[in-house]
């Protein structure tokens, strides 16, 4: 006959912990460990609990869950892999009520929508706490990654703004639109810390582009292109990206 506790215990045996527990322990050869695998376990169920189930629950129509990077990941070589960085969950509207009634009442044709949706992606995962990038957003659209990419800029360009995607907030990749961006607030006589303020950009950050700018722009008065690169002390695309941005300058190619 079997008592309360045998049907609790039988009952423990089919809930998620149990499944995970028996998974590290019979199929990933964690046999020896089950102190350890427990901890595990706790540790992956309390990262679903915590960033997944109160999004579902309260999950409205026409909205999605997406996964984006953190604010909070620290920025260096070591998170230049996603692999490294700590992530959050954020909630992402397929139509806001705006691009509704402009694309019913049609003040917008379907590629605007899709334009605005996309753009708009950014800054929303941003208010939440994570930074998105181009291939999420190629990937949540269907759009390429190539015209993604474009409309971003575009929309940098004519806004005269920075969006909030990993590329520019994290400083990945060759960044010599938000950099050029922030060197421009920072020639009409803006201080570190209100560039920093109105770019949504770390002031670190902030301030190691204007060292650096400073020093080949210093080093340009006097030296070649290529003793410049020698002298500053900087990589070789990263100087190469200061020399652009202050050449465009002296040419009246970038607008202060």
């Amino acid at each position: 006959m079997r008592t309360d506790s045998d049907r609790s215990e039988r009952m423990a045996a089919k809930c998620l912990h149990t499944l995970l527990e028996n998974k590290f322990l019979f199929e990933y050869g964690y046999q020896n460990g089950p102190v350890l695998v427990k901890a595990i376990v706790d540790d992956i169920l309390s990262i679903v609990e915590t960033h997944y189930l109160p999004v579902t629950d309260s999950l409205s129509p026409g909205t999605f869950i997406a996964t984006a990077v953190s604010k909070e990941a620290k920025v260096g070589p070591y998170n230049q892999k996603l692999r490294n960085c700590p992530m959050v969950t954020v909630r992402l509207k397929l139509f806001s009520r705006e691009e509704l009634n402009d694309y019913l009442s049609g003040q917008s044709t379907p590629q605007q929508l899709l334009k605005r949706r996309t753009i708009r992606w950014f800054y929303e995962a941003a208010k939440q706490g994570g930074y998105l990038v181009n291939e999420d957003v190629s990937f949540f659209s269907g759009v390429s990654l190539t015209t993604i990419s474009r409309w971003v800029r575009e929309y940098q360009d004519e806004n005269n703004l920075l969006i909030p995607s990993r590329g520019n907030m994290h400083d990945i990749g060759r960044g010599i639109s938000h950099k050029k961006y922030i060197l421009c607030l920072y020639l009409r006589g803006k201080i570190p810390s209100e560039i920093a303020r109105e770019t949504s950009h770390n002031i670190k950050n902030v301030s190691r582009y204007i060292k650096d700018f400073e020093t080949i722009r210093m080093l340009r008065k006097k030296h070649s292109p290529s003793e410049v690169l020698k002298l500053s002390g900087l990589s070789e695309s990263l100087g190469r990206e200061y020399i652009e941005i202050c050449d465009n300058i002296d040419r009246k190619k970038i607008q202060l």
